[in-house]
């Protein structure tokens, strides 16, 4: 037996259908679950997902655009402060939208790690937003760096997701870790590319 229909305006159940949404992606693949599913998990008939959505497509990539339009908006720093306080600023905001909102951010990792659009730009735009802001923070623009601020933005997902799953290391040593492996990478691009040697001067 279902859940419990109850009578809500229309702006309380579409959210309550995103939200039914989000928890059902952050644990399947849209492939993999039908509308009937999704309508369950929110207490709704297939028929108002429908109404509301145009169909399971529609529902996902407004969920995902949901849960993507609050991570970025989270995503705040300083752009007057030294570079190091900006990172740790939006570090410090980004894992705080990961323990308040588990459900969103491991909706939008699956759907990165799907490769199916729309589903997968979704991610991929939450992606390029975070690595904009390290880029303007360093005030570099170079490929090499590019490929560092990547790979450390799937070190972090990568490690945030382990956290997820056993809660170790405590909040505070995650934060240390990342920024510490943020630091490192900016230090690795330069290394191998005297073209980014700017980005460590921005660190100092």
């Amino acid at each position: 037996m279902g859940p419990v229909r109850r009578r809500l305006a229309t702006e309380e159940r579409r959210a309550e259908i995103l939200d039914a949404a989000l928890r059902t992606l952050a644990v399947r693949d849209v492939a993999a679950v039908s509308v009937e599913e999704l309508a369950r998990e929110a207490g709704a008939s297939a028929a108002l997902v429908y109404h509301y959505f145009g169909g399971k497509a529609g529902l996902s990539e407004e969920a995902l655009n949901l849960a993507a339009d609050r991570l970025i908006a989270g995503l705040v720093v300083d752009t007057s402060a030294h570079t190091l306080v900006q990172l740790d600023e939006g570090l410090r905001n980004y894992l705080a939208f990961l323990a308040e909102h588990p459900v969103a951010w491991s909706a939008l990792l699956r759907a990165g790690a799907s490769g199916v659009q729309p589903g997968a730009g979704i991610a991929q735009r939450v992606d390029d937003h975070a690595v904009e802001l390290s880029r303007k923070a360093l005030g570099v623009r170079e490929p090499l760096l590019d490929q560092a601020l990547y790979g450390w933005l799937d070190l972090v997902k990568g490690t945030c997701l382990r956290w997820l799953e056993d809660g170790r290391p405590e909040p505070e040593r995650l934060h240390l870790l990342l920024a510490g492996c943020f630091v490192g990478a900016v230090r690795a691009a330069a290394d191998a590319d005297p073209a980014c040697a700017a980005a460590v001067a921005a660190l100092e």
